[in-house]
């Protein structure tokens, strides 16, 4: 969770940020969730959450072309080479 008043005004702050942790590309895993922005409605909680599409798009097409072309065995083997050559410290 983040907040306005730490800096994070929008997607710009997040690429920033994963910047300086050292990811040169400005690449995210994580999903920021503005803590300023739950609000409950009724029954009903809404609130404004960031995704770097990148983040997901480049993993999940590299594992698309993996298991498209053959190149690997399982769902497993797939997502642990994209990680890998992503230098990914993903559980």
């Amino acid at each position: 969770m983040v907040k306005i008043d730490d800096g994070f005004q929008g997607n710009a702050s997040f690429f920033r940020y994963a910047r300086d942790l050292g990811n040169t590309r400005g690449d995210m895993y994580e999903i920021g969730l503005w803590e300023d922005c739950i609000v409950e409605s009724g029954n009903d909680i809404m609130f404004a959450i960031n995704i770097p599409q990148e983040s997901v798009t480049i993993p999940e097409t590299i594992d698309a072309v993996r298991a498209a072309t053959g190149m690997q065995q399982t769902r497993e083997d797939g997502t642990a080479a994209t990680n890998k050559y992503l230098n990914c410290q993903c559980r």
